[in-house]
């Protein structure tokens, strides 16, 4: 006669699967919430990004106008400059003329 019984009643059967059940259906549950969380992440660091690109994208567009203000406001200056310079000339030559 045995002392230990190899039978397995159903209460004693059950706690083992039910825990290992709930212990994967909790890592699923964990995983599917960092995927979630990391599917938020990328579509943060996509919005940053694509926020970036545009900002720089301004940045440039606004320093090609600056320099193209530069250019026309130089150019200005330069014929306005020539301009005075043709007249000084003319003045220099015309003092010359009355004085010999």
């Amino acid at each position: 006669m045995r002392g230990i019984s190899t039978s397995t009643s159903p209460a004693s059967a059950s706690p083992l699967p039910v825990t290992a059940g709930f212990s994967q259906y909790d890592g699923v549950l964990d995983l599917k919430e960092r995927l979630a969380e990391n599917e938020a992440h990328r579509r943060s660091l996509e919005g940053k990004h694509q926020y970036v690109r545009e900002a720089l994208d301004h940045y440039r567009q606004a320093i090609k106008d600056q320099r193209d203000h530069d250019r026309r406001q130089h150019e200005q200056q330069l014929q306005q400059l020539q301009a005075e310079l043709r007249q000084a000339q003319k003045t220099i030559v015309v003092s010359r003329r009355k004085s010999h």
